[in-house]
Order: structure tokens, then sequence, then C-alpha cells
């Protein structure tokens, strides 16, 4: 009797200080280490401030894999990629599967005019990055969907762009193609 309750309450012990993680942000360091804590990112320098226990620390690019904050119930996860002038920068990933399409926040890059607030880039894998603008999507979105054309049939904007890749990863997925 001592033995089940003993073994009940490590699992309820362990349980809830996975619980206690769950609300926390995380990262993955490069050497595959995932550490919990507080995260604030900052995109203009590409780095993330990082507290934990106790200590505060910066983070570059170069040394994350990625990571992710936890806000309003739910977590953002950010990954680090190579943009299209092979620059290691923190991305938000917006949906993965047979396309990926990751979010860069633009603010306090001096190559993109204060009115951008964000830049989507798309790919099959992370080998060959494509930057999507407001000026080049159309074009884009036509390379990448080109066996689903029907999904850009209706007016699209930039902003749709989520919506749409993730229905192509949806119809992609449940064909087998």
């Amino acid at each position: 009797m001592y033995k089940i309750i003993f073994l009940f309450s490590i699992a309820f012990l362990i349980s809830s200080m996975l619980w206690a993680q769950k609300e926390d942000d995380f990262f993955l360091t490069m050497r595959g280490d995932t550490l919990y804590g507080k995260i604030r990112l900052d995109s203009k320098s590409n780095t993330i401030i990082f507290w934990y226990q106790g200590d505060k620390l910066t983070f570059h690019a170069s040394t994350i894999e990625s990571f992710g904050i936890y806000k309003k119930g739910k977590y953002r996860t950010f990954k680090t990629i190579q943009n299209d002038e092979k620059k290691e920068v923190f991305v938000e990933v917006l949906t993965e599967g047979t396309l990926n399409l990751y979010r860069y926040d633009t603010t306090g890059d001096k190559r993109y005019n204060k009115e951008d607030n964000f830049r989507y880039f798309i790919c099959e894998d992370d080998t060959v990055i494509m930057r999507v603008t407001p000026r080049s999507y159309k074009r884009v979105l036509k390379i990448c969907l080109k066996d689903k054309p029907h999904l850009l049939a209706r007016r699209i904007e930039y902003q749709d762009i989520p919506k749409i890749v993730e229905a192509y990863n949806d119809l992609t997925y449940l064909t087998g193609q």
C-alpha cells in the first residue's frame, strides 16, 4: 500500500514539474540542450535575452536552433535560418509541412521601409529558402503551388499567404502528394 502511494506521489510530482515548465519560454541550443526560463527577443540585433536560474544570458541567432515564447496561453515558436543574404536570423514558424512558412520581423532592419513590419520566407526544406515580398508573393506562390493552382484562383493578398500555405500543406498531406 505504501509503495503504491509512494509511486503515485512521484508520478504526481513529475507531472506537476512538467506542467510548471509548460508555461515557461524555452530554447534549444545547437548542442541539443533545452533550457527553460524567460526570453525577450531583440529582432534588431538578432539576439535573445534569456533569464535562467537568476542569470541574464544573451544568445545570437547562430548559437540557437529554435526557441518558444509562451504568451497569452500559447507558444510562438521561432527558429534560426539563413536568409537570402546568408545571414542567420530568427524567424517565427507559421507552418511546417510540405512547404514551410516563416515570418521575419523587419522592425529595426535598415533594409526595409518603416511601413514594412515583416517578410515571409517559404521553402520545401531549409536549404533553398525564398524571400516573399509584397511585390513578389504572387510569382513565388505560383512557383511553389504549381501542382495545386486552384488555391490561387481567387484574389489573394499578401496577408493571405499563411492560410494558403496551410491549405496547401493540408491538401498534400491528405492526398499523399
